[in-house]
Formats: C-alpha cells, sequence, structure tokens
C-alpha cells in the first residue's frame, strides 16, 4: 500500500493549509488590492457595454 495521501490525524490541517497557503496573513494584505485592481479594469467594462 501507498503512504502517500492524508494521514488519518492530520489530514484536514493540510487541507486548510492548501487552501490559505502558509502565510495566510499576507492573503489578508493582498485581498483589497486585488479587488482594486478588479474593479480599476472592471470599470471600463461598463462604458464598453
Amino acid at each position: 500500500m501507498s503512504t502517500r495521501g492524508r494521514a488519518a490525524d492530520g489530514g484536514g490541517a493540510r487541507v486548510i493549509t492548501r487552501v490559505i497557503g502558509k502565510q495566510p496573513i499576507g492573503t489578508a494584505f493582498v485581498t483589497p488590492y486585488v479587488v482594486f485592481l478588479a474593479a480599476v479594469f472592471a470599470y471600463p467594462l461598463g462604458f464598453a457595454v
């Protein structure tokens, strides 16, 4: 049998780490900038439609 895959005791922690990354505070700081960039590029599309 293969030993790869989720362990029975620590598998949930790996999934959370994979979703939010190893530096979750960085995600919190970057998110407002990403939203700002999305708004800046989406705003002209409102005029094009």
